[in-house]
């Protein structure tokens, strides 16, 4: 399975936010949306970060209540990992995990074109898994 199998099944919507998007009205899109990223984009839609609930946690032990008026660009960090639709989830794991991201933009040439999670990716191993059981128990069943 690759990341081009998991956007077929969750699909390809992303909520994105441009950069002076304040950290309050990020974190009330994420609350009413029930997601756990925004990916910020610039005025021409190229991606710019992703914002995480971990950001906000972060700016609020930083900076306090206040951090509620800042723009999102103040609180991401450098170049976010992403992921492209033909990547297998393997190596999308190796990506996220040493990376320490959750989310992971999809990306097909220059254009965003999806985001996929940790639990997208972890889903779709056990698919495969499971798959791959079924597939041995069948062929130990007809093997005399």
């Amino acid at each position: 399975m690759n990341v081009s199998s998991i956007l077929k099944r969750k699909g390809t919507r992303v909520e994105t936010a441009r950069r002076q998007t304040t950290l309050g009205e990020a974190a009330r899109r994420l609350t009413e949306e029930r997601i756990g990223s925004l990916t910020i984009v610039d005025d021409d839609k190229n991606l710019v970060g992703v914002l995480s609930e971990r950001d906000l946690v972060r700016a609020l032990c930083e900076h306090g209540q206040s951090c509620s008026k800042l723009p999102v660009e103040r609180v991401l960090g450098g170049h976010p990992a992403t992921c492209k639709p033909e990547d297998s989830l393997r190596d999308v794991m190796a990506v996220m995990t040493r990376r320490r991201a959750r989310h992971l933009p999809v990306i097909a040439g220059e254009a965003l074109v999806g985001i996929i999670s940790l639990g997208d990716v972890v889903k779709g191993q056990l698919e495969d898994l499971e798959l791959e059981v079924g597939v041995l128990r069948d062929y130990a069943r007809v093997r005399p």
